[in-house]
Parts: C-alpha cells; structure tokens; sequence
C-alpha cells in the first residue's frame, strides 16, 4: 500500500502469522488462512483457487502501477 506500515497493519500481519502457525501446529496442511469479516478463518487451497481472480492486464490497476515503476516481467526489452 507504500508508507510505512501503521499499527492496523502490524496487528493484522500478526494475527496472521499467528493463525498460520496453529494451523500448522494443528496439522492442517493445505489450507491457508483468511481474514473474513474481522475474523481469521481457515481456507482450503482448493477453495481459494477454485475461482479465479483475474486483473485486467489493460485496466487502471495495471497501469497505475506500470506508471510507479512496478514489473509484471512482459516488457520488451
């Protein structure tokens, strides 16, 4: 999101971590965790892929950050 991180994105990356490693403690492979609702919740991989979520290579988004210097690895040399 650039600037440094606030105290918002600290707590989050915290709970997180934190969340990822019971599941693991707890053996569940495979999934991943998200945080839904204000709440960290457990995903299937295969859930999480089943739609995919496409950015238009043309849109705002892109463009924007082809504008800020980001690479997406498709530029001609």
């Amino acid at each position: 999101r650039g600037g440094p991180p606030t105290a918002f994105d600290r707590v989050l990356a915290a709970r997180f971590g934190a969340a990822a490693v019971t599941a693991a403690a707890e053996g569940a492979f495979g999934c991943m965790v998200a945080l839904r609702s204000a709440r960290m919740e457990r995903l299937p991989i295969a859930e999480a892929l089943a739609r995919p979520k496409r950015v238009d290579p043309h849109g705002e988004r892109v463009s924007s950050a082809r504008h800020i210097g980001t690479v997406f690895g498709d530029e001609r040399v």
